[in-house]
């Protein structure tokens, strides 16, 4: 015989608003709730809501999940493989590309030399060169 889960009305209510809160995210943010990281992303930000002083309870509520990602997206893992985080790469990485096109050997010299990011984008770029 299989043992079947029961949920009180409070864990009920706290997934549909997680699931609301996930279904409200755009862009890239998607990539931090796939099935590869939602688990210890949501342990991350129910940590951070109960050590500043939101109770359980308070997850039932869309605000309770909006104010932890807010707040600990900095520490949340995102699933670089989610589509369409790899196709939002994508099209930075092309536009990376046009604007380095767009430069002069003089300005990539001094851009690589002054801007930490166009350094590191640069390289990839390039194979690590």
């Amino acid at each position: 015989m299989s043992e079947e889960t029961h949920y009180s009305e409070n864990d009920l209510d706290c997934m549909d608003a997680f699931a609301t809160f996930k279904a409200a995210l755009q862009g890239k943010n998607q990539g931090y709730f796939t099935a590869s990281v939602e688990e210890k992303n949501a342990t991350t930000m129910i940590n951070w809501a109960l050590a500043n002083g939101m109770t359980l309870a308070d997850a039932a509520n869309l605000g309770f999940w909006q104010l932890s990602f807010g707040n600990t997206k900095a520490q949340l893992v995102l699933d670089e493989k989610a589509p369409v985080v790899a196709r939002i790469k994508s099209i930075e990485d092309a536009g990376f590309r046009d604007r380095v096109a767009a430069m002069s050997v003089a300005q990539i010299k001094e851009t690589y030399q002054t801007d930490s990011d166009f350094r590191v984008r640069y390289e990839a770029l390039n194979g690590g060169r």
